[in-house]
């Protein structure tokens, strides 16, 4: 070992002697305060600031409406004291009010700079039908601090991830959620697509939120049976998706330390381009859902085959997916030759290969979905229906054929199916590099992604962040088949869309097909107070009002829930702002 330090030290010292500054570090502080009536004060909110201050905080950041009050104007009294704060311990602060602007009233967040002068604001731009007491804003701005560039979101413009995206293209390094308790809170699925956003834009995301006074749940050491309870949980996340800081149920202040090269940026006019592949996204009406017809099949058996190299086992596990009754089954991602010259010489050996797949296909009554290099000398996916006929292809969007190839052909529409249950998308190997691909089949409603990958990235915490986060997203079934690598945790796996894996295969070893049963109309669900509750206000709390005192410490007590009110995703959908995520104009 004494050669090891031997070495640590000369590289020390070589850097010293070259007058290497170490890299500035930059530190983050995400705040949770507590929720319950009373303790929603300016004092507390400005206590939480001085505590970030005192830990030498670069930027602190407040929860959504981290004051109850009535709306008032920005600047008014309560964000000029959160501005003060932000000139005595020289830090950002981002603060989020009810803001009384001249055409209504609005969820606004702040930022305040260093001298205490607020430099900027972002009004709420996305709400839920719940939400129809304000007024929304009709920009998502991205501002400049000398740790970086820094977009705001609010509350359940967290459902929309159309805002990180856009917020990314306009040049932010980092993004500040301030939110406060959904009628459901739902510590996986927040987590989890908190995680996805941070990876599939690249972004550090600060969330700062709101704790319960008495612990998780209203009651230490226990959860909560019905959903309804702060999560405490001020977090900071890192472009990879890791936690880099956490305040725990309990709340408090989370403190990051961020290397200053990780983050910059500056603001730019960024955003979804209105025309090729992915124009659903800005444009203005949501593409038709697939007509549902009387007596139409949802509840379906699909399968999933990992990497099977040869064609004669291969045909043997498709006679098993079918003896089990499956609808669906998504093969591997095959290459089948290696050149071109390849693509002419086993041309006909794998239209062989094709051929008695689609007769699996037929002979069972079942939809088959092979991708890869198979025939044409470029990667694409083929689809077969239940009677072995070619129902489509799709080509690979991210191609990655040689592109000196004669055949090279990179796709330029999403793989989007309609079978006899639902609507499926395709997609194939690095099309995960682009998530805006998803989002489409979102927008189309489709009921399963297909994913067949050779995907083997070196960081599989990243590709399940990536792949599950997407099901949450975006309200889809999972089938991905894959093949085996050095890393254990890289898996063939079905997923629903609350990303949870129904089924995945074994480590180092041949597996049998993956088969799971899918109610297809089993899904999220978008759920709200009744009016009468709403109207009433947060206090006292919607879960426990008329539920008698003795009852509060019993773990199966009668709780108030809120009222399932259809599909969440159709619900979501429905409330999109296309016309925000478009490039901005240049300034004149």
């Amino acid at each position: 070992m004494h050669w090891m330090r031997a070495v640590v030290v000369a590289a020390l010292s070589v850097a010293a002697a070259a007058g290497e500054a170490p890299p500035k570090k930059v530190k983050i502080a995400a705040i949770s305060l507590v929720w319950d009536d009373g303790h929603r004060t300016l004092e507390n909110a400005l206590k939480a600031l001085d505590e970030a201050g005192a830990a030498g905080a670069d930027l602190a950041c407040l929860p959504e409406e981290c004051v109850y009050q009535a709306a008032e104007p920005i600047p008014g009294p309560a964000s000029e004291a959160i501005a003060k704060k932000a000139a005595q311990h020289k830090m950002w602060v981002v603060g989020n009010l009810r803001e009384l602007g001249g055409d209504g009233t609005f969820v606004t967040s702040f930022l305040c700079d260093r001298a205490g002068t607020i430099v900027g604001k972002y009004r709420k731009s996305h709400r839920l039908p719940y939400e129809d007491d304000i007024a929304l804003g009709d920009d998502l701005p991205v501002f400049a601090t000398d740790i970086g560039a820094v977009g705001l979101k609010a509350g359940t413009d967290h459902y929309f991830p159309e805002i990180d995206a856009v917020l990314r293209k306009r040049g932010a390094s980092l993004v500040v959620w301030s939110t406060s308790p959904f009628p459901i809170r739902d510590e996986h699925l927040e987590t989890l697509t908190l995680q996805g956003r941070a990876v599939h834009s690249g972004l550090h995301i600060v969330v700062a939120r709101y704790a319960g006074k008495e612990g998780y749940g209203g009651y230490r050491d226990r959860f909560s049976w019905t959903g309804t309870w702060p999560l405490g949980r001020a977090q900071v996340f890192d472009p990879d998706g890791h936690t880099v800081a956490d305040s725990g149920h309990a709340g408090g202040v989370a403190i990051a330390t961020i290397s200053a090269s990780r983050l910059g940026g500056a603001p730019r006019n960024g955003g979804y381009e209105a025309v090729g592949r992915y124009a659903a996204i800005t444009a203005p009406e949501l593409p038709p859902p697939l007509p549902r017809k009387e007596g139409m099949k949802r509840v379906i058996r699909a399968a999933a085959i990992e990497c099977e190299g040869d064609i004669h086992r291969l045909i043997a596990k498709l006679d098993a997916c079918g003896a089990a009754g499956c609808d669906l089954v998504c093969l591997w991602e095959y290459v089948w030759y290696g050149n071109d010259a390849e693509v002419e010489k086993f041309r006909e050996r794998n239209r062989g290969y094709l051929a008695r797949i689609a007769e699996a296909a037929k002979r069972h009554k079942m939809h088959v979905v092979i991708a890869g290099e198979l025939e044409r000398g470029f990667n694409e996916a083929i689809l077969f229906d239940r009677e072995g006929n070619e129902l489509g292809r799709y080509t690979k969007i991210n191609q990655t054929t040689d592109k000196k190839s004669k055949y090279y052909q990179a796709g330029d529409k999403v793989g989007l199916f309609d079978l006899d249950f639902g609507r499926i998308c395709v997609k194939i190997c690095a099309d995960v590099y682009s998530p805006e691909l998803d989002r489409v089949a979102a927008l189309h409603q489709a009921d399963l992604m297909l994913l067949p990958t050779q995907d083997a990235g070196p960081f599989t915490d990243h590709t399940r962040i990536r792949d599950l986060s997407r099901c949450v997203d975006n309200g889809y079934f999972l089938l991905r088949a894959a093949g085996g690598t050095a890393q254990t945790d890289h898996r063939t796996y079905i997923a629903d869309p609350w990303g949870f894996v129904l089924a995945a295969s074994q480590y180092a070893t041949r597996n049998d097909p993956l088969i799971v049963t899918l109610q297809l109309d089993n899904r999220p669900k978008y759920y709200e107070w009744p009016a009468a509750v709403r109207k009433a206000g947060p206090y006292p709390d919607p879960v426990l009002r008329g539920i008698k005192p003795e009852a509060f410490g019993q773990m199966y007590s009668g709780r108030n829930t809120p009222e399932a009110k259809g599909d969440l995703r159709a619900t979501l959908l429905r409330c999109r702002r296309p016309e925000l995520y478009k490039p901005r104009p240049a300034p004149m």
